[in-house]
């Protein structure tokens, strides 16, 4: 006997089950065309939940190796990365951006790609049938890529708060070279113990005893070696040098002080590999002496200024391989550093105030403040480096606009408002005196606070005697009347008013939930769309909470769409029936291997002992295909039955 409709389906897909609700003995459809389980492509960036920002296909080579493979064939593979703890990604859930684990990545090709870019001049590349957040009328829609327009407003990250602490640096993790000493007495001593115990045992050869000298120092190879080979503590060198060079303290953690000492290195400073020089230029005398007493803080080294040969430039320079080596090991270039220059990894995986710190002492150096004093720009060669850049940005709540290349081969990145410098302590102390900010006043960026006027507000303010009191209380809204659909208002303007009459009228849900979520997102229309047609290989993780992640040259929200494969594990069906039309043959072959593979996390055996498989290609004729569909209902009756 047939069900009656009356009992939800489980599928294991919270979305689905949430918002489109399957019922046993009932039907369903998922629609797609080719190319609609894929994602981005391999070059977009994402922010991990560590605060670095790597590429997908970064992702991709890491989840190769530790992943679990659950299907791959010539076009598509997908991975389980349940158990990796690494990489988190950044979800949009509840109003919040919060630290979300994938579960699955998957990788495929499709044929065409939409690039959008917005008004900030954020971009991204993604399959059309990609979606992002829009808004339409003060509500947050999925829309298709395809099917963005030019003026449409996409929902950006404002702020993600990731909780990051300063991380811990350890010199023999970083640098294990065998031509870098350690000068601390107290980790050599517990080193040699190691080397003596580990000769005894047979573990190291003879030629070790060599460095059981009273006066010998220990290469930092070595303390590499024993502690992979002993089960002894060993403690990080304090103090380290080369073979007959200076020695330096290297410190055991990111702290903002290092945080601006490589702020300035990487603005305006080089390392120079022929004599393992660090040097810094600068015309303020006192950023020079701020320079040298973070040198001396830091690593106990003083540098020595003198004046360059061309201009009013003054250098303070620092000649040692120990400390070239230990800058060179946490990212800095010294090869052609204008185009290679990026954000050291120890920053993006630090604290807010090490952040704050670094891009005070960057802006220092290469930013430049308007006559006006609203506006900072940072001028690059690095693309990267100013992608990175807005990213921890980003995490202080500070908007920015990125300009593509121009023709002197520059990138520029706009801070709109100065006023929100002022997020973090540290970054707008090191900013007001130097850049002049001590006379700022708060200044709403229209620019990037615009909106369309949403039509639930228009009906508020046509109501009787609403403009008359919003005039009183200082508030002109009598333009807003008018039905012109071009008609924007600011985001600070909209909450102001939703403010003053909150208790005088009844204000939509709907509004106070979009002033909620404008604490977390803005919005930023589309200034161009390109359809490109050329085979690329796409990426996607599979997100459970948001069913979205933060990446993108921007960034942006971006959604994902790995779903049958979860759906034919997690669902509570007693039998599954999978009718197959690929969208080429091979792929429906590589299905009936790959699917009998897959194990029932309900019974623990092999998922094939509850599946039917009809297996069918989009070549075939039209009746073919219908014959495929009319199999598969018949063969659902009869288990029904």
């Amino acid at each position: 006997r047939r069900l009656m409709p009356l009992e939800i389906l489980s599928t294991g897909q919270r979305v689905l089950d949430s918002f489109f609700p399957i019922t046993k003995g009932g039907t369903a459809c998922v629609p797609g065309p080719f190319g609609s389980g894929k994602c981005v492509i391999a070059d977009t960036p994402v922010l991990l939940g560590d605060g670095r920002v790597v590429t997908i296909k970064d992702i991709y080579k890491e989840v190769v190796k530790k992943g679990k493979l659950l299907l791959k064939n010539p076009y598509e593979e997908v991975y389980d990365i349940k158990e990796l703890k690494n990489p988190s990604t950044i979800s949009f859930h509840k109003e919040r951006f919060k630290i979300s684990e994938p579960v699955a990545f998957y990788k495929g090709k499709t044929d065409v790609t939409v690039f959008i870019r917005t008004k900030t001049g954020k971009s991204v590349e993604v399959t059309p049938v990609h979606k992002l957040l829009v808004l339409k009328d003060g509500q947050l829609k999925e829309v298709s890529a395809g099917e963005i327009n030019k003026g449409d407003y996409l929902a950006l990250p404002r702020k993600v708060k990731l909780g990051l602490k300063d991380v811990s640096l350890n010199v023999v993790d970083i640098l294990p070279r065998r031509d870098l000493f350690s000068k601390d007495l107290h980790a050599n001593q517990i080193i040699k113990a190691g080397i003596k115990d580990l000769i005894k045992k047979g573990i190291l050869p003879e030629e070790y005893k060599k460095y059981l000298r009273r006066e010998r120092i220990i290469p930092l190879s070595i303390f590499k070696e024993i502690k992979e080979k002993s089960k002894i503590f060993v403690t990080t060198p304090k103090q380290i040098c080369s073979y007959h060079g200076k020695k330096i303290i290297v410190p055991e953690k990111v702290t903002p002080y290092l945080g601006e000492f490589l702020g300035y290195i990487i603005g305006d400073g080089n390392l120079k590999s022929s004599s393992f020089s660090i040097r810094f230029y600068s015309s303020s005398p006192r950023i020079i002496d701020r320079f040298c007493y973070l040198s001396q803080k830091l690593f106990a080294i003083t540098p020595y200024i003198y004046k360059h040969p061309k201009g009013n430039l003054h250098i303070a320079q620092i000649d040692c391989k120990a400390l070239f080596e230990f800058l060179v090991a946490l990212g800095l270039p010294y090869i052609q550093k204008a185009k290679r220059a990026k954000v050291p990894e120890c920053i993006m995986r630090s604290s807010n105030n090490t952040v704050g710190a670094f891009l005070g002492a960057y802006i220092i150096c290469d930013g430049s403040v308007d006559r006006r004093g609203q506006r900072c720009e940072i001028v690059s060669a690095s693309k990267r480096l100013l992608e990175e850049l807005s990213f921890l940005f980003l995490r202080l709540g500070i908007l920015t606009s990125f300009i593509k290349q121009r023709k002197d081969k520059t990138y520029r990145l706009i801070i709109n408002s100065l006023h929100d410098f002022k997020k973090n302590p540290f970054l707008f102390r090191l900013l007001k005196e130097e850049k002049d900010l001590n006379h700022l006043r708060q200044k709403t960026n229209y620019f990037l606070e615009a909106i369309p006027l949403p039509s639930e507000l228009r009906h508020i303010l046509s109501q009787k005697g609403i403009i008359n009191f919003l005039f009183k209380k200082g508030i002109n809204c009598s333009s807003y009347l008018y039905k012109d659909e071009n008609r924007k208002i600011s985001i600070p303007l909209l909450k102001r008013i939703i403010k003053i009459l909150n208790g005088y009228v009844n204000i939509p849900s709907s509004l106070k939930k979009f002033i909620e979520i404008s604490e977390e997102i803005f919005f930023d229309p589309v200034v161009e769309k390109i359809k490109k047609v050329d085979c690329k290989d796409v990426y996607d993780i599979e997100v459970p909470l948001g069913h979205n992640f933060v990446g993108g040259h921007g960034p942006l929200i971006l959604h994902n769409t790995v779903v049958l494969h979860q759906i034919a594990r997690w669902v509570d069906a007693r039998v599954i029936i999978y009718i197959a039309a690929g969208e080429r043959g091979n792929e429906v072959a590589d299905l009936l291997l790959s699917l009998p593979k897959l194990t029932d996390p309900h019974t623990g055996r092999p998922l094939m002992e509850r599946t039917v498989i009809i297996a069918n290609t989009s070549n075939m004729p039209v009746a073919a295909r219908e014959a495929s569909i009319y199999t598969g209902i018949t063969i659902a009756e009869y288990f029904r039955d």
